[in-house]
């Protein structure tokens, strides 16, 4: 778990530290695997259909969030084995979007907004290309409260 918490450390101080100096590209082909990804992810989360995030996670991505305070990391295959199979009761009622999309020639990122009655997602998707594929390699999100739930 150490192990796996500083590399992730170390590729976001280091995307960080890159950022004034490396622009995204804008090479069509690129900016479109990684919104291809996003998309599938999108599809996923609509239809909580395993085959359709097992495309678009990589067998070795984390999903990374707060879980009663404290950092949680999670393998994607946990998350993926917890699916329905089936879209939520309230499919119809949520609404999701791409909110940016950044990439480079192996590597990209897409932040993601889904407005569901059970509260407000901000998704951060870390997309790579791998020898034969682009994939997501670790997801973080932070839940925003549902309309009314926080007195509003």
């Amino acid at each position: 778990m150490k192990k796996i918490t500083l590399m992730l450390a170390g590729v976001l101080s280091l995307s960080a530290a890159a950022a004034p100096a490396q622009t995204p590209t804008d090479d069509p082909s690129t900016l479109g695997a990684v919104r291809e990804v996003a998309e599938l992810y999108i599809q996923g989360q609509a239809t909580f259909d395993p085959a359709v995030m097992r495309r678009a996670f990589n067998p070795e991505a984390y999903l990374v969030y707060q879980k009663e305070g404290a950092l949680f990391f999670e393998r994607s295959d946990a998350y993926i084995q917890r699916l329905p199979g089936k879209p939520a009761a309230d499919e119809a009622q949520r609404k999701r979007r791409i909110v940016e999309l950044h990439s480079t020639p192996t590597t990209g990122y897409a932040v993601l907004e889904f407005d569901y009655p059970s509260g407000r997602f901000i998704e951060h998707l870390l997309i790579a290309r791998d020898t034969d594929r682009w994939s997501i390699v670790a997801k973080t999100f932070h839940r925003f409260a549902a309309r009314g739930e926080d007195g509003k």
